[in-house]
């Protein structure tokens, strides 16, 4: 959607009489996926960082405490 576009679907919407509930709905969609990208961050870097631990031969159950991470992961 270019800009153009964008700006008449907004102007369309204000004029809906439920105007505020599709911006609070959109905006919660938005933060949800916001939200769901850090987590799948915070997972791939200690991913990252268990992996290192293990390059370096670190014990299992050390790596489990210090992540917080089950050893079965």
């Amino acid at each position: 959607m270019n800009k153009e576009e964008e700006e008449q679907l907004m102007e369309q919407i204000n004029q809906l009489e439920n105007a505020e509930k599709i911006f609070h709905l959109s905006n919660s969609w938005e933060e949800k996926g916001i939200e769901k990208g850090k987590e799948l961050g915070r997972e791939e870097s200690i991913g990252k960082v268990v992996r290192g631990m293990l390059r370096e031969d670190l014990p299992i159950e050390l790596i489990a405490k210090v992540t917080g991470l089950e050893i079965e992961k």
